[in-house]
């Protein structure tokens, strides 16, 4: 699995952001 085209480095960290926060807030709460 390789993410390597262009350089979508912030939109992946963004999106893996946002689901890991909600993730904790969906099981936090």
């Amino acid at each position: 699995m390789k993410i390597n085209v262009g350089k979508p480095d912030k939109i992946v960290r963004i999106i893996l952001g946002v689901v890991i926060i909600g993730l904790g807030v969906y099981f936090g709460s």
